[in-house]
């Protein structure tokens, strides 16, 4: 009873899913205005005609494009809740920072972006938060094994 009820919001799965949310939907917001505007070849009586896409049909996709963003937000808080301290966040949020510059330097700057920098990104921040993991894991040895005392995660 020593410690304060925390708000449903603060703990850290529910923050790293608002947070992945939020991440999610501003790189679908900021990816799609940077390919900017597109057309799509139709045919009509027989003839090729262009129609424009417009950049707000395709923004309205960014929640359910969000959905993996906050699911993998939401692993991220899990585990950084088990392990304690900011290492871990921190490790994934350079994870997706590192997959989304390998993303931009080996891919081109099409809409094969829209697939392959979500999944890049993704991918760095679940070996982010693996190499955050082992760190803390590794730390955690460590101060036991000069207190003398079993080692917990803390």
């Amino acid at each position: 009873m020593d410690k304060p009820p925390r708000g449903w919001l603060r703990h850290p799965a529910m923050l790293g899913l608002t947070s992945g949310f939020l991440v999610g939907t501003l790189s679908w917001v900021g990816l799609i205005i940077a390919l900017g505007p597109s057309v799509t070849m139709t045919s009509e009586d027989g003839q090729l005609v262009e129609r424009p896409n417009p950049i707000a049909g395709v923004l309205i996709f960014a929640p359910v494009v969000a959905v993996p963003w906050a699911i993998v937000g939401m692993i991220v808080g899990t585990v950084s809740n088990f392990t304690r301290g900011y290492r871990v966040p921190v490790l994934a949020a350079l994870g997706t920072i590192v997959g989304l510059v390998y993303s931009l330097h080996t891919n081109p700057f099409d809409g094969w972006l829209a697939l392959e920098m979500p999944k890049d990104c993704l991918l760095g921040t679940m070996v982010g938060m693996g190499i955050g993991v082992v760190c803390a894991i590794v730390q955690t040895l460590v101060a036991s094994s000069r207190k003398g005392t079993p080692p917990q995660l803390s």
